[in-house]
């Protein structure tokens, strides 16, 4: 039951391109802060990740977010919604 109404919910979803823009730039500016924070910070952060059985480093994301941009929009909606169809 949950699974069509979270298909029905979803296939009716289009992105908008330009949200879509802005919450990036919000995340990419997040990732490229976590420089400036305090060293404690940091510390904690590293512990975290080295503790954790799966985790990115913010290098990574900003790296998968840089192969992201070179790919274009065109891949942007391809796939979307594949989770839910049977």
């Amino acid at each position: 039951m949950i699974h069509y109404t979270v298909q029905a919910t979803f296939s009716f979803f289009s992105p908008n391109p330009e949200r879509f823009k802005v919450l990036k730039e919000a995340y990419e500016r997040g990732l490229r802060n976590f420089r400036m924070e305090q060293p404690h910070q940091h510390a904690v952060y590293y512990n975290n990740l080295l503790l954790s059985e799966r985790a990115w480093e913010k290098d990574e994301l900003l790296e998968a977010l840089k192969v992201r941009e070179s790919n274009g929009n065109a891949n942007a909606r391809r796939g979307q919604c594949d989770f839910y169809r049977t």
